[in-house]
């Protein structure tokens, strides 16, 4: 799956299905590569369903770099994710789950 801030569609090259998701601009605008996963990811799991183990195994997973980073994208990204994203960054205790 490939999000795009044009119409939804899937899309068959030879044997390959490819899937384009419609997303807003401002969710495809330019932020790190790493980044754009992250919320993506996040996005995809949604905010009910979103783990501590989850964010805690991509704090370990992520770059110093690429936690810092999130913290720069953190303006582009939705605001429930925010927390998530502060903790995978390094700067925030762990978020409570929604049990």
């Amino acid at each position: 799956m490939y999000e795009t801030d044009g119409p939804s569609r899937t899309v068959k090259v030879g044997a390959l299905t490819v899937q384009l998701k419609n997303r807003p601009a401002r969710q495809v605008r330019s932020t790190s590569p790493m980044s754009h996963l992250v919320f993506a990811a996040l996005r995809s799991v949604g905010k009910a369903q979103v783990e501590p183990a989850r964010i805690a195994h991509l704090r370990q997973t992520l770059s110093p770099k690429d936690r810092a980073q999130l913290l720069r994208d953190l303006p582009l990204a939705p605001a429930w994710m925010h927390p998530h994203l502060r903790f995978i960054a390094g700067s925030l205790p762990a978020p409570r789950s929604r049990a």
